[in-house]
């Protein structure tokens, strides 16, 4: 395909690594090549394909300061941007009562929220978390593949766990400004780990409670637009959460600031950093 459709392109931006030896072909064509780089040691099997696919490129894309690190890279074209999100999304929503109706979830309760898979984050912590909690609140996971639902399958907590699977992406934006505060327990501390679902959190305008991972903090900073606790357990998930459950000025707060730097963290933004 690269040699039938050379006269069409100018640069190749890629980030399988895995198809390093296409970004390789493209510059033996004279093409210029960008490759995003947001991984290291996840996949062990995988190192080498990595330092390949850093060695073919003219310039590299970065999803963490972290990463840039790791690899040291002397190339001159260098970027370091995360992943983003669209703000025409969340444009238009109406009020949390409405979407609550809407959703089908219950106005009287305090609703913690969840969204995607649970490959790398930790169910145990915010089940864990619960259990410390009041009885009015409830954990709402969405995005829950069929195979994870015997997570929550832990006695005494059934009536205080709702479950929606897969939904659409335009779908999120909604679930996100129908609950009270967002979690992210991701259980990986790699340079590349950071969260892709925080840019959408921070543009709910909802307090966030995440994990440092490897790299969250690199977004979400402590006290400012997110807790941020320094373990990941379910003691200290707890007392983050009960923090913001009796400070409504510091839920406000984080809230507003995470509202402000979500537009930092747009697509179009990120095209522009890249440009």
């Amino acid at each position: 395909v690269l040699w039938r459709r050379r006269n069409e392109f100018d640069m190749v931006l890629y980030r399988d690594f895995m198809v390093w030896y296409a970004a390789f072909f493209a510059r033996l064509l004279g093409k210029k090549v960008v490759f995003e780089v947001h991984g290291s040691r996840e996949w062990w099997w995988g190192r080498i394909f990595w330092h390949l696919a850093i060695s073919s490129a003219d310039g590299l894309v970065f999803i963490t300061d972290g990463l840039r690190r790791f690899y040291r890279s002397k190339k001159p074209s260098v970027v370091v941007h995360p992943s983003g999100f669209e703000p025409e999304d969340f444009k238009g929503l109406p009020d949390k009562k409405t979407l609550r109706r809407g959703l089908k979830l219950p106005e009287d309760k305090t609703i913690l929220l969840y969204v995607g898979s649970f490959l790398w984050y930790s169910a145990d912590v915010m089940l864990g978390a619960l259990e410390k909690l009041p009885q009015t609140v409830l954990l709402l996971v969405v995005g829950v593949k069929e195979s994870e639902r015997k997570i929550f399958n832990r006695r005494g907590l059934g009536s205080r766990i709702l479950i929606r699977g897969r939904v659409l992406p335009q779908e999120v934006p909604r679930y996100l400004r129908a609950s009270d505060i967002l979690l992210n327990p991701l259980a990986v501390s790699h340079p590349s780990s950071i969260s892709s679902k925080i840019y959408e959190y921070l543009a709910s305008a909802r307090p966030i409670v995440s994990s440092a991972g490897g790299a969250n903090r690199e977004v979400l900073r402590n006290g400012e637009n997110a807790l941020v606790v320094e373990r990941l357990d379910r003691e200290e998930f707890a007392k983050a959460i009960k923090r913001l459950l009796d400070n409504q000025k510091l839920s406000s707060a984080l809230s507003y600031q995470a509202h402000i730097d979500a537009s930092r963290f747009s697509w179009q933004k990120r095209a522009e950093v890249i440009g």
